[in-house]
């Protein structure tokens, strides 16, 4: 659409849209598929090439009950050996697998992608298997293609329109929160619930003609603004006028607040991180308007807006100037695994900020120890580093 419009020299005017849209939009950083229905895994009656590398197939099996189903992994990742083989585990049976089985198979076919990923981030995970099986080739050799090509950065492939520039309509939280709380309101005023359980009914017939199990662990049932009312919307009729009805409504409401405040605090922090913070990232000029008092509008939004665009299209510059560049952010595209507190750290910045944060309010709560050694099974390495970075000096108090 865009494509047209350009080409018959129009001007093409985007208003919102979520955080990946609009990057998939400027850069060039998605990765095509190569089927119709993102199919991951093939049943038999799927005609696999030979030169397919889905000869990795994940095999179920089970002895006696759920705790003692296990899985393994069969076949061989080499585009050689590729034959067609029955897979018993098909995109619509996922949910059976574990997160952690298909972390591995990751790990087996791209540990690159695999290091980079937490292993309970099922979404990501189950796209890098997508892709690898698509394509043949592992998804982290697509991105690293994508980065090297001319104009590319650390976040994949260069703007797809050069001759573009952005407003950015910033609120103060406190207000901006206070606006999300209303619009929750009016939403449920105009009839949002009624829209989602006529939804949820819809697609209760559709399954059923189909003689399918609910699944709601995916698509737009992961959204914000069904996962809140689920527990309401799966109620009986008999139940839907009851107190406990009553009580689920309040409480889909308030967390539907609250979840949205949340992801407004996300969404300014990956502008920030994605326009602000990429110095080796062709950005197009960002320029912020305070949208924080609404009776101020016309001047401090509308005619700014109109101001910028217009010497934007003949190559002046506006009054108002494009927001400037901040410190890099360093983010290693790594997992880090941490023993004493068995958890898993997605980057470096995440990393960090568990010795930033809880590990040095120990070490400023230290004085009521009777003795504290500043070493643990994140090992020397670390430690050293994070010492000299945050100029910390090791001690022991006796």
């Amino acid at each position: 659409m865009v494509n047209k419009l350009l080409d018959a020299r129009k001007t093409p005017i985007i208003v919102g849209g979520t955080n990946y849209y609009i990057e998939s939009l400027l850069w060039q950083v998605l990765v095509n598929n190569k089927v119709e229905n993102d199919q991951l895994l093939y049943e038999l009656d799927k005609k696999v090439a030979r030169d397919s590398p889905a000869s990795q197939t994940l095999s179920v099996s089970e002895d006696e009950g759920e705790s003692a189903r296990h899985y393994e992994t069969t076949g061989s990742a080499s585009r050689a050996d590729c034959t067609p083989r029955r897979c018993s585990i098909t995109q619509d049976s996922l949910a059976d697998v574990p997160s952690s089985l298909l972390h591995q198979r990751l790990r087996d076919v791209d540990p690159l992608m695999a290091d980079r990923l937490h292993p309970q981030n099922r979404r990501k995970i189950i796209r890098s298997l997508q892709v690898f099986e698509q394509h043949g080739i592992p998804h982290s050799q697509i991105i690293a293609e994508q980065r090297a090509g001319v104009g590319g950065s650390s976040l994949g492939g260069p703007l797809r329109f050069s001759n573009t520039c952005l407003i950015w309509l910033k609120c103060d939280q406190k207000v901006l929160d206070s606006r999300l709380d209303e619009r929750v309101d009016d939403m449920m005023e105009r009839g949002l619930l009624k829209e989602l359980t006529e939804f949820h009914e819809q697609y209760n017939r559709e399954r059923l003609k189909e003689n399918q199990l609910p699944n709601y662990t995916k698509g737009i049932w992961q959204s914000i603004g069904f996962k809140e009312f689920h527990r309401y919307l799966i109620l009986p009729d008999v139940k839907r006028n009851s107190e406990e009805a009553q009580v689920l409504i309040k409480e889909g409401v308030e967390q539907l607040k609250q979840v949205t405040r949340k992801y407004s605090r996300k969404q300014v922090k990956w502008i920030r991180n994605r326009f602000l913070r990429r110095p080796d990232r062709q950005v197009p000029p960002v320029y912020m308007l305070d949208a924080t008092d609404l009776s101020a509008w016309e001047t401090v939004v509308s005619k700014l807006a109109a101001e910028v665009v217009e010497a934007f299209m003949e190559g002046k510059e506006p009054s108002v100037s494009p927001l400037p560049l901040e410190d890099a952010l360093s983010n290693e595209e790594t997992t880090f695994y941490c023993e004493s507190c068995n958890k898993v750290f997605v980057g470096q910045i995440q990393w960090e900020s568990k010795f930033t944060g809880s590990f040095l309010n120990m070490v400023g709560e230290a004085k009521s120890c009777s003795i504290m050694i500043i070493l643990n099974s994140e090992g020397l390495k670390d430690l050293t580093y994070l010492l000299d970075k945050y100029k910390i000096q090791p001690f022991s108090l006796k």
